[in-house]
């Protein structure tokens, strides 16, 4: 056997040794990256890019941030590190227009004075003891800012650097967001006027979203005023609007504008008012061939949310539906990129047979649904899964139409002194109307959770509620752009396949336990009814009959009970067994494999050795 001299002799260690000091120098002059997370998170989306492409002046991102700063937290100066990181994809993709520069902000220095004068806020993480992490796009003569980067806001980190480019270099006027509500959002008294309903100068989150980015203009739905150069309408709640105010809103649509819909069987978010009253713009629905029954409330078991029950205990509400992936329009940019939303009690739009328009559905219930006119019972969920009959249909909570639409006032015209144009009997030019079967989604509550960050004021999103609102209103409003970069993905991604096999256990188990608690019903009807008998009035062997009839119906009440709680634990344990599979497969089953590729490869190396 000819003896062939190992490499790993010290000649071969040390030209190893060069070989890998002339790779790591020829490396580092070469840009390679490879992002191999499914949404590209750390990546620049496409709609960045062709922001960035289309930019026609230099932008200066600055960012300031006290990196040095010794009591910094450990989990902040690691966001640092992945904001910085983040901020050079910009400069790399920017063809030159965009420069990073990074600004160590310490106390009492040229740095801190140029963060306070772009308006960046300071963070007192001890007395006397400041730390700034903000941003400023500077374009020369005009600057986007965040005056603070929210690490609770990690998913939205891309849209928040973009929009303040893009707030930098733009040069025309905001676009005007016109809104007309129902509802007490915007800070002002009750209209109910019930005190206790709303905390004095509540304004509701989107609306200051919206505010970055468009001139907000509130419009008074008692009045008679609409403003002829908004350039998106967005109604929520309406009830009891002004009839000449209607018109307007009406010739608005014809003239090829746009409108956003909130519409609501039941808004929660005016449960404390007394004077709860359902939306009303039936007269313009009658006229677009859609309908909304006012007096039901979908419900949906697939979709159900979780929640606290009055016993203390997490159940599913059927009428607090979270809409997961496959309930949103792959083939709408609008909602393509949702991952989970939160309707609390909406209801259903259905397309009338004779609906001339453009009807497509953006968001839909699952076929383990149905419309329930008892939703009074909310909060027994047993009640309302043992009268429960799915409907296997998919109900629309979110729709778009598109056309030229007719008018909803064929033989009225209203005067107006100032507008001496003609009353439009149909649409000059194609119009898109968003509508949503829900107004409690727009609620803070129910898709952020707010908080305290030294002294900030915090706000983390939960769900894509947010994002459905300003992706919505950025296409309406003509751009699409900013939507590609809104829902790039989230940091925190759940196991899809574990929660598909999780729907099939509960969808398993949920006829038989209905089954079951529909007999347990009944069982305790029957010994209810008999209890109320008054024995005192009736024969000694009728009393006897009737007690071994209760007796009966309490042993069989005993068996359903036990049967029922057997269903219920076969379910846990269907979704126990799931979660120790998949602990097994990321704790012991790949790391098994490698120590068996390992002995494999050994064992192989051995064998070779002994042939040589």
């Amino acid at each position: 056997m000819k003896y062939i001299k190992p490499f790993y002799s010290f000649k071969g260690i040390v030209l190893l040794l060069f070989l890998l000091l002339f790779i790591n120098a020829a490396m580092v002059r070469i840009n390679l990256r490879w992002d191999a997370t499914e949404d590209k998170l750390y990546s620049l989306s496409d709609g960045t890019i062709n922001i960035l492409n289309k930019l026609d002046k230099d932008v200066t991102l600055k960012l300031f941030s006290s990196k040095s700063f010794k009591d910094i937290p450990f989990f902040l100066k690691n966001y640092m590190k992945r904001v910085t990181d983040f901020l050079s994809e910009y400069q790399k993709s920017g063809k030159g227009r965009i420069k990073l520069e990074v600004y160590d902000t310490v106390m009492d220095s040229k740095e801190e004075d140029n963060a306070l004068k772009y308006g960046i806020q300071p963070i007192e993480l001890l007395p006397g003891e400041n730390i700034y992490f903000g941003l400023v796009a500077d374009a020369g003569d005009k600057a986007g800012v965040m005056p603070f980067i929210d690490p609770s806001k990690e998913d939205r980190l891309e849209y928040e650097i973009t929009r303040s480019i893009a707030d930098a270099v733009q040069t025309s006027a905001k676009k005007k967001v016109g809104i007309i509500s129902g509802l007490s959002m915007f800070g002002e008294a009750s209209l109910s006027f019930n005190i206790e309903a709303l905390p004095d100068n509540f304004r509701w989150h989107f609306i200051e979203e919206l505010e970055k980015t468009y001139e907000v203009i509130k419009i008074n739905p008692a009045g008679e005023v609409l403003n002829e150069d908004i350039d998106l309408l967005i109604i929520i709640h309406p009830k009891n609007l002004n009839e000449k105010l209607q018109y307007k809103i009406d010739q608005y649509i014809l003239k090829g504008k746009n409108a956003l819909i909130f519409v609501d069987p039941l808004s929660v978010s005016e449960a404390a008012s007394k004077n709860i009253t359902t939306s009303s713009f039936n007269k313009f629905f009658t006229v677009w061939k859609i309908g909304i029954d006012e007096n039901k409330i979908l419900t949906d078991f697939h979709f159900a949310a979780q929640i606290i029950d009055k016993k203390g205990f997490q159940a599913e509400n059927p009428y607090f539906i979270s809409p997961k992936q496959n309930a949103f329009n792959k083939n709408s940019v609008i909602v393509s990129h949702l991952k989970t939303m939160l309707f609390p009690f909406a209801g259903a739009i259905f397309k009338e047979k004779d609906c001339p328009y453009n009807f497509e559905p953006l968001i839909v219930s699952s076929a383990n649904s149905n419309l329930d006119a008892n939703f009074t019972s909310h909060f027994d969920f047993d009640k309302i899964k043992t009268s429960f009959v799915p409907s296997e249909e998919k109900y629309n909570i979110a729709v778009k139409i598109s056309g030229k639409f007719d008018t909803v006032f064929p033989s009225k015209k209203y005067s107006d002194k100032n507008n001496a144009e003609p009353s439009l009997k149909k649409g000059i030019d194609d119009s898109a109307i968003i509508i949503v079967a829900d107004t409690d989604m727009l609620y803070d509550d129910y898709y952020i959770s707010k908080g305290d960050f030294f002294g900030f004021d915090t706000t983390e999103i939960f769900n894509d509620n947010l994002n459905f609102l300003l992706n919505a209103t950025e296409a309406l409003v003509g751009s699409d752009l900013l939507i590609s970069v809104r829902t790039i993905g989230r940091f925190e991604r759940p196991f899809t396949k574990a929660l598909e096999i999780e729907e099939k256990a509960k969808e398993k188990w949920f006829a038989e336990e209905q089954k079951l608690m529909g007999k347990a019903k009944a069982i305790n009807a029957k010994i209810n009814s008999l209890e109320e008998d008054d024995f005192y009035d009736i024969e000694a062997e009728i009393i006897d009959e009737h007690s071994n009839d209760i007796e009966e119906f309490e042993l069989e009440s005993i068996k359903v009970e036990k049967k029922l709680k057997e269903v219920r634990r076969k379910l846990r344990e269907d979704i126990e067994k799931l979660e120790g599979k998949i602990k097994f497969f990321n704790i012991a089953f790949i790391p098994l494999c490698i120590i068996i590729l390992g002995v494999v490869v050994v064992i192989y190396r051995k064998k070779i050795n002994c042939v040589r």
